[in-house]
């Protein structure tokens, strides 16, 4: 798995999405939540294809730009036992 640290949300073509990536994802074993400091969904989504573009909840409305918690769980095609990940998203415009 490849998850970034951060990304630039600003509709320059480069790294508008946050959009955690690897090899063989069961696509039907995936589920990707970010949340603001207090803990309050901003995005959430089950297909693997879908990054997260800064608006808050795919609203017309943007997050500001801080630091965002992810919680990721994912299953390898070759593994049993699906994988949970966490860390911290930074937004920069």
């Amino acid at each position: 798995m490849f998850i970034p640290n951060s990304f630039t949300p600003n509709n320059d073509g480069r790294n508008d999405y946050f959009l955690p990536y690897g090899n063989a994802m069961d696509v039907s074993q995936y589920s990707l939540q970010i949340f603001n400091r207090w803990g309050e969904m901003v995005f959430s989504t089950t297909d693997p294809n879908t990054g997260w573009n800064g608006s808050l909840n795919a609203g017309a409305y943007y997050v500001e730009d801080e630091v965002y918690v992810y919680h990721m769980t994912v299953k390898s095609v070759h593994d049993l036992e699906e994988k949970e990940f966490s860390g911290h998203i930074m937004v920069f415009r």
